[in-house]
């Protein structure tokens, strides 16, 4: 299956291959910090690996290495991905604790929703959060999210969610469907 590289002034975003993921984890199991949609470590990173990891060969669409230009290690992952139990497709994200990530964070996150919305089609984009996860929502504000008080919170790991909307352009055919 042939899946799309994505590119940004700083940025890569392209399909994980093993070694990606295998640093990603690696970094989760040792404990290392992060900021994420659904915070990972232990066997709980373990556990959603495989999810994400088949996501583009189930749903033809998931998460995205994220790669500066200047380097060959991911510094997390973002994209459109259905975990089984979400009550909606989301667009999700994992940034390593990195010096960059408040500025590459939200880079990469405009880029995946660009692709959620025009290669996947999607016309309405959440991701959702651990609700005192005060950098995650950072993240989001910067990337053009905002905050949706009306969409019910389900438990997202240990505490229930906090739900962002991304800004979708809707084409007149996508409004006229709506309304």
């Amino acid at each position: 299956m042939r899946t799309p590289v994505l590119e940004t002034d700083r940025l890569f975003l392209r399909r994980p291959n093993q070694s990606d993921i295998g640093t990603v984890l690696a970094r989760l199991r040792l404990g290392v910090r992060h900021v994420a949609t659904a915070p990972l470590s232990g066997a709980r990173a373990l556990e959603q690996t495989v999810p994400i990891v088949c996501q583009w060969d189930l749903r033809g669409y998931g998460m995205f290495a994220v790669v500066p230009r200047e380097c060959d290690d991911p510094i997390g992952l973002a994209g459109p991905w259905q975990p089984r139990g979400w009550a909606e497709p989301e667009l999700g994200f994992l940034f390593l604790d990195t010096p960059d990530t408040d500025s590459l964070g939200p880079e990469a996150l405009r880029c995946a929703r660009r692709f959620a919305e025009k290669g996947v089609g999607w016309v309405d984009i959440v991701s959702h959060i651990v609700p005192d996860d005060r950098r995650a929502a950072m993240l989001l504000r910067a990337a053009g999210a905002i905050a949706d008080p009306f969409v019910d919170p389900f438990v997202l790991g240990t505490s229930e969610s906090l739900s962002f909307r991304h800004p979708v352009r809707r084409t007149r055919t996508q409004s006229r469907r709506i309304a």
